[in-house]
């Protein structure tokens, strides 16, 4: 009886093998089921998927938030854009405004100027003198009238002189005539009418006396058309308490005999001013003085 023996021996497959003529150690990732596989690709895909949705998630995020910078922006620029017309109606308003303060300021430089004039020819007239034209042109200034003598012409031109306001008065005219049975004189006289008041300029501060240096004398220069002057004296160049606050008569120079302490610092201005026109000019700059001499007193 013949037997085949159809079950193959493991052991003899293993010793029957070839071997590698090479030799040596080879090394086989193992393979994987198939189930595993389809596991990992899923899993893959799932992290693709969740990658997608997050980075979607946060463009839109992104999204809304430069679409609110933007409402923002704009509300802002919207903003800006009232505002700049606001600015321009502000500016086109105070260009009126300055405009209009120009033309005023124009009409105050001449509002005065003949009032002036009427004021100090008023004060100037001697009595018994009676005016019969009074003209001005660009400051050339005719006078006309009658009187009972040349003394009294003479009496106005003087006033006119002293009052600080004419220069170069001249008689072009004198004669007789005769009102209601009485002999007269008529006159004509010109001259320049400068009612503008400038403001002197302090020029120094001397310490006459070497014993008493709370004592300065304050000198400034002469403005033609002043008849007096005032001065201040303070602690601070505000002016806001007067140490010495005096009306002084046609002088250059003032000393101040109280108020003042050695060392410390004051400060000192002066106005001119023409009684006969009631005006005066404005305050001279601030000028510093140190009791006891020193730098800043000239």
């Amino acid at each position: 009886m013949i037997q085949i023996n159809l079950i193959h021996d493991q052991k003899i497959a293993k010793v029957a093998a070839p071997r590698s003529s090479g030799g040596g150690f080879k090394f086989a990732l193992p393979r994987l089921p198939f189930n595993v596989g389809m596991v990992a690709a899923a899993l893959l895909f799932i992290v693709v998927i969740v990658a997608s949705i997050v980075a979607y998630t946060w463009q839109q995020a992104d999204f809304k938030i430069t679409n609110k910078k933007i409402k923002t922006d704009s509300l802002k620029i919207d903003s800006l854009r009232i505002l700049n017309t606001k600015v321009q109606e502000l500016k086109r308003t105070k260009d009126e405004v300055e405009a209009k303060l120009n033309e005023v300021n124009l009409i105050n430089q001449g509002r005065f100027y003949e009032a002036r004039l009427l004021e100090v020819v008023n004060r100037c007239l001697p009595d018994y003198l009676w005016l019969t034209l009074l003209s001005e042109d660009a400051g050339k200034v005719v006078l006309e009238g009658s009187t009972f003598s040349n003394l009294i012409v003479v009496e106005l031109m003087d006033n006119l002189k002293s009052s600080r306001c004419f220069s170069g008065i001249e008689l072009t005219q004198t004669s007789k005539m005769e009102i209601e049975g009485r002999e007269m004189v008529k006159f004509a006289l010109n001259g320049n009418y400068n009612p503008e008041v400038t403001k002197p300029s302090p020029s120094s501060a001397e310490f006459r006396d070497s014993q008493r240096p709370d004592k300065p004398t304050l000198n400034w220069s002469r403005v033609s058309p002043a008849t007096n002057y005032n001065i201040h004296v303070s602690a601070s160049d505000s002016f806001n308490n007067l140490i010495v606050n005096q009306q002084l008569g046609d002088t250059t120079s003032f000393t101040v005999n109280a108020g003042l302490e050695e060392g410390k610092k004051y400060f000192w201005r002066v106005q001119a001013y023409n009684s006969y026109i009631s005006a005066g000019s404005d305050w001279s700059n601030p000028m510093p003085l140190l009791i006891g001499g020193g730098k800043g007193n000239k």
